[in-house]
């Protein structure tokens, strides 16, 4: 004989799930921040290519999560480009 179903457990379970990506997909937002902020600080300094250990130790992360993120650096750097040309254009001119 099966469980009986119970509204307020499901709800309950759903919405700790929910609760749970959301945590998830912040980190991953904030994982992916300092990782960008941590290459353009990198390229600043006058490094052409950091390594992947460089890039994940100024940002304070594993070097696993920058492949987690950005499986090719390539990728890590297009991004960078992009968020900093999106920067560019929507900043206001004096």
């Amino acid at each position: 004989m099966p469980f009986p179903r119970c509204r307020e457990t499901e709800h309950s379970l759903l919405v700790s799930f929910v609760m749970m990506i959301d945590r998830r997909r912040e980190r991953s937002v904030h994982t992916r921040a300092a990782l960008l902020d941590s290459l353009l600080d990198w390229l600043r300094l006058g490094a052409p290519s950091p390594t992947a250990t460089e890039i994940a130790s100024k940002a304070g992360i594993s070097q696993r999560s920058v492949f987690r993120n950005y499986p090719r650096l390539e990728e890590l750097y297009a991004d960078l480009l992009e968020r900093e040309y999106h920067r560019i254009l929507t900043t206001e001119k004096v």
